[in-house]
């Protein structure tokens, strides 16, 4: 009774793929050149101007989940044309030139070397979650819909948390490149201390008001039932996959590229795939089963990604003189 809505909401919002991708790259450059703030207000411009169309669109011009995606698509694209006008005024190597853009192919094998198995690994990951929401779907849209509204609160807190894992990767590359491997060290530590500080802090606060949290998307009592029990299991839990993402991005940071992307397709992808096949198989009326292979597999993931990081920083001395 969703999917007509969900399948012109995806086409529209298809369209607005490469304006997020010039955005992302855009945004990317900026914050490793050291220009974080930026990036974030261009962010929030567009999150403003999505949810002013999205009034606009559906009060007003009386548009259904067209109206939101095209508002989503119009922000992106307002997102993104801020970016790349601040890039073209950029002084140094990061000034954006039209007509000097070309491959360079000794950095494109680099990128390639480390966003390929990225890569690889997000289309395994939203394979293994498609598995997870289809058997969600089987209990229902009430179900489908309490759980989404979960999920995206999550998200908001998750994002939080990511936001110093991804730093990981450019600090502690950077810091490898300089050879202040001392400052290796403190950066995965005070990412890992200072992510966790604000995850833990915000799902508190979420974990007391979730039910106004999830009346804000919907008010119906079986909807909010269903985005509940998530929250049971889940949301008490979400540091774990903080400690997962900062070590894995500690890891890309330190230049292994093939290890993280093995270690998340089979604490990830894989596990998922089989708790679907054997465990929810054994019990297909209780939706925790399924919720349960989320933290299960952030703590698989999170163990198996700090060992290996354990290992990897051994190559590097702890003071800050030639590598070994």
């Amino acid at each position: 009774d969703v999917l007509d809505m969900a399948t012109e909401y995806m086409q529209i919002t298809f369209i607005g793929l490469p304006l997020l991708v010039l955005y992302n790259f855009g945004a990317a450059v900026m914050r490793a050149a050291g220009d974080t703030k930026r990036p974030f207000y261009f962010l929030i411009i567009g999150g403003i101007i999505n949810v002013l169309l999205n009034l606009f669109f559906v009060i007003v011009c009386k548009m259904d989940v067209d109206g939101v995606a095209w508002a989503t698509v119009i922000s992106q694209g307002v997102s993104m044309w801020m970016i790349l006008m601040v890039m073209r005024k950029m002084t140094g190597g990061c000034r954006l030139k039209w007509k000097k853009l070309k491959i360079h192919w000794s950095a494109l094998r680099s990128i390639l070397w480390i966003g390929i198995p990225a890569g690889f690994q997000g289309a395994c990951f939203s394979i293994a979650n498609i598995m997870i929401q289809s058997s969600f779907n089987t209990f229902g849209s009430m179900a489908i819909a309490g759980n989404t509204m979960a999920a995206q609160c999550e998200s908001f807190i998750f994002l939080a948390n990511n936001s110093f894992a991804q730093s990981t990767i450019s600090f502690v590359s950077q810091n490898i490149g300089g050879k202040q491997y001392k400052r290796v060290r403190q950066t995965v530590k005070y990412c890992l201390i200072t992510g966790s500080v604000i995850l833990i802090f915000f799902v508190l606060l979420l974990y007391l008001f979730r039910v106004e949290a999830l009346s804000i998307f919907n008010k119906n009592a079986e909807v909010i039932k269903w985005g509940l029990l998530r929250f049971s299991i889940v949301l008490p839990l979400l540091f774990i996959g903080g400690w997962m993402e900062t070590f894995i991005c500690a890891l890309r940071g330190l230049g292994y590229s093939i290890a993280p992307t093995v270690i998340m397709i089979s604490g990830i992808c894989v596990y998922r795939i089989i708790w679907v096949k054997t465990v929810f198989q054994a019990y297909p009326h209780k939706p925790e089963v399924l919720l349960w292979s989320y933290p299960i597999s952030w703590s698989i993931v999170a163990l198996l990604a700090f060992l290996y990081y354990c290992h990897a920083i051994k190559k590097y001395p702890k003071n800050n003189m030639a590598r070994r």
